[in-house]
């Protein structure tokens, strides 16, 4: 039986080919496929019938989550989230006020985009 990771994993794959067929069909080279090389698996919550795996991103506060069904024996994607960068990032100016910096800091449960759960 496959593992949740393994159906991310495997998943990730596929997407990365079509990527890069879209990227030869359209011309030049997508932003977004190098982006994609990058990304691994980063956290894994599997239980019986549903798994969570966070997938890492461009940069911090850019995560996505795969929310999975498993029936009978094969995992299916139920949905994909987004990381909210309203609740996990937050702009500080450094002392010069020259450069904006991003500085990880967690859940605003009046966030208007996820209501405090930290994914859309």
């Amino acid at each position: 039986m496959q593992s949740a990771r393994q159906f991310v994993e495997e998943h990730i794959k596929k997407e990365l080919r079509f990527l890069a067929v879209a990227a030869t069909c359209f011309g030049g080279g997508w932003r977004d496929a190098e982006q994609a090389k990058a990304r691994t698996v980063v956290d894994i919550s599997e239980l019986k019938k549903r798994a969570f795996v966070t997938i890492s991103g461009p940069r911090e506060g850019y995560r996505s989550r795969y929310v999975l069904r498993r029936v009978k024996t094969e995992w299916s994607i139920v949905k994909v989230q987004r990381e909210c960068p309203l609740c996990h990032l937050r702009q500080s100016l450094l002392h010069n006020g020259t450069f904006a910096e991003f500085e990880l800091v967690g859940s605003n449960t009046n966030c208007e985009v996820c209501a405090g759960k930290g994914w859309w």
